[in-house]
């Protein structure tokens, strides 16, 4: 029998809700630094996905980094 599991990132939007990102669809990641008219104050890392889009959420990109890694404490 072959029991697959996805590894799914949950994650927090600006508005605090919960977002879940499949790592697999992550091409880069950078954090905010300085102003950025891109991007809200309230961003700390902006995630670039395989179809073109991003997501801003309030974890640092070394948070995410992280729970890429497994260690989700």
């Amino acid at each position: 029998m072959f029991l697959a599991v996805a590894i799914l990132l949950y994650l927090h939007g600006l508005d605090s809700r919960v977002i879940i990102v499949n790592p697999d669809q992550i091409t880069s990641m950078y954090s905010k630094k300085g102003p950025n008219k891109q991007v809200t104050e309230k961003t700390e890392c902006v995630i670039n996905l395989t179809d073109g889009k991003f997501v801003s959420v309030l974890e640092t990109c070394e948070e995410v980094n992280k729970q890429l890694k497994g260690d989700r404490r």
